[in-house]
């Protein structure tokens, strides 16, 4: 296998890791047992390791070297101030400059959606809900916004990752009410929306969250 190829392949693995949290928060990146776990040599590793850092998942800090990022409800908060702003500028500046194909992108994007919504949070509502976020924006052409809200979307299924994703509330709603003041054109009433769409998301998310950090505090407090 090519090393660049083998890289991509080692940087998936690992970032599955992270957002089903097999990989912990402030844990130590131990290269050389993901090294035997993985059968790889430690280059194409430690350059997947490096990689992951653009995320944020994963910090590197002198003398001690790769760790998994801590969470917290303040960072949770901020991720979601970043998507709200973001997705609200990506998504005027789209309706600005969508075309026809844009248009018929979002109908075909939401349509794949609401037919995965009888398994809401399963693996293909995920790809489905995702794709339909990314194609409500893609007509924005500015590379650096798409990467903002990209490092975004993974921290939120980092934060999705620690909670029981299924009670969250169905918000199909949101999705066609999102979809037809794109293709109105009506980019106030679709930035009214998309906040209103992410800041229920925060709300809900922010109880389940509190569960995730009372139940670590009680782990750490019955270990010691």
């Amino acid at each position: 296998m090519r090393k660049a190829t083998l890289v991509s392949t080692l940087y998936d693995a690992l970032l599955d890791r992270l957002l089903s949290n097999q990989l912990k928060p402030g844990e130590k990146i131990n290269l050389d047992r993901l090294r035997a776990e993985l059968g790889v040599s430690i280059s194409p590793l430690r350059e997947a390791v490096s990689r992951l850092t653009g995320t944020r998942l994963i910090q590197f800090e002198d003398q001690r070297g790769y760790t998994v990022s801590e969470v917290s409800l303040v960072d949770f908060h901020e991720v979601m101030e970043i998507c709200r702003n973001s997705e609200c500028f990506a998504l005027t500046c789209a309706i600005e400059q969508g075309d026809l194909q844009w248009e018929s992108d979002i109908t075909a994007a939401l349509y794949r959606l609401r037919n995965t919504e009888a398994n809401l949070r399963s693996p293909e509502w995920e790809i489905a809900h995702r794709d339909f976020h990314r194609t409500l924006v893609s007509a924005c052409k500015m590379p650096r916004i798409h990467a903002i809200i990209e490092q975004i979307a993974i921290a939120q299924r980092r934060y999705r990752g620690l909670i029981d994703a299924h009670a969250l509330s169905d918000r199909s709603a949101d999705h066609i009410q999102l979809a037809e003041a794109a293709l109105a054109r009506d980019a106030e009433r679709g930035c009214e929306i998309m906040r209103q769409h992410i800041s229920s998301v925060e709300q809900e998310m922010t109880l389940l969250l509190h569960g995730y950090f009372e139940r670590e505090r009680a782990g750490d407090i019955a270990a010691q």
